[in-house]
């Protein structure tokens, strides 16, 4: 695997734990909402 491969694997695992990062942050900012459903 050529070294730009291997940063964009890095790159691609980093969004997609900052997308899930993002999801608990929302779950836990309206956890106390009325209604809200959890993603």
């Amino acid at each position: 695997m050529s070294l730009y491969g291997m940063m964009r694997t890095g790159v691609s695992g980093m969004n997609a734990q900052a997308n899930r990062l993002s999801t608990v942050a929302d779950n836990i900012a309206n956890s106390d909402t009325t209604g809200y459903k959890r993603s």
